[in-house]
């Protein structure tokens, strides 16, 4: 999974590619309106997801992509059998006993 740099990177290539395509003559109508809207998503999602709230929003993809498909497969609402609320109960009390021994940690430092 590309980091949110790399994701940046990549979308100004491609709208650096097209700006060129655009200046050759190649489709300047088509071309102009997919560069324009591609800038306008890009600014949308730069203000809708400042940087601390995208790595969140990363973190929980990468679980979702590396974790969740490698180990579950695809996830299908229709097929799949796991009782998700019961499964959602027992994560977050495994996230507070995780989170309540790493408090005593820090705390015992001090």
């Amino acid at each position: 999974m590309l980091t949110k740099e790399e994701s940046d990177k990549m979308f100004m290539f491609c709208l650096e590619e097209l700006r060129l395509l655009i200046e050759e003559g190649h489709c300047t109508d088509r071309l102009s309106t997919i560069k324009d809207k591609l800038e306008l998503l890009h600014t949308n999602l730069e203000e809708e997801f400042p940087h601390t709230e995208q790595r969140v929003i990363d973190l929980i993809k990468h679980r979702l992509i590396n974790v969740g498909l490698e180990t579950y497969g695809a996830l299908d609402f229709k097929t799949d059998i796991r009782d998700f609320i019961q499964e959602g109960l027992e994560e977050v009390s495994d996230a507070l006993i995780y989170t309540a021994i790493k408090l005593l940690k820090i705390k015992d430092r001090e």
